[in-house]
């Protein structure tokens, strides 16, 4: 994100919530509600952040607490935060130019191993493909 250590420190959860940006600071909250809580204990989120230069980029978090107090307070949290911010510009821009075109647009790849993958999957395709799902074929 461009920040200096010396220029954050310490760096609170307050702090952090003033550069997430406004649309997603509720989802934020939530994910970090439940990962604190006792049941869910993990926080898995995308989300726009403010960087050093005040443009806001998109984030992909996943933390875990692990450790908590003997009342199940969180004590201790790792995590990391990813920069997905081309990753998820090239899939806003596929999904502009997908939903202008009549039919299904997808990117499917088949790798060397023979695992594959759907990947930019637009969601005509997706739709069809959950609805295809637990079909009996052939019959």
């Amino acid at each position: 994100m461009g920040y200096k250590a010396h220029n954050q420190a310490p760096m609170t959860i307050e702090k952090w919530k003033k550069l997430v940006f406004l649309e997603d600071v509720e989802r934020f909250e939530k994910g970090l509600a439940d990962c604190l809580s006792e049941s869910a204990g993990t926080f898995n989120l995308k989300y726009r952040i403010k960087d050093a230069n005040d443009n806001f980029i998109w984030v992909e978090n996943r933390a875990k607490v692990t450790i908590r107090s003997t009342d199940g307070s969180p004590i201790k949290v790792f995590g990391i935060q990813l920069n997905i911010h081309k990753e998820k510009v090239v899939e806003d821009q596929f999904l502009a130019i997908t939903n202008s075109i009549p039919g299904a647009v997808f990117r499917y790849e088949l790798a060397n191993d023979g695992s594959d993958d759907l990947k930019l999957c637009e969601p005509r395709v997706s739709r069809l493909m959950g609805s295809l799902r637990g079909r009996s074929h052939g019959r």
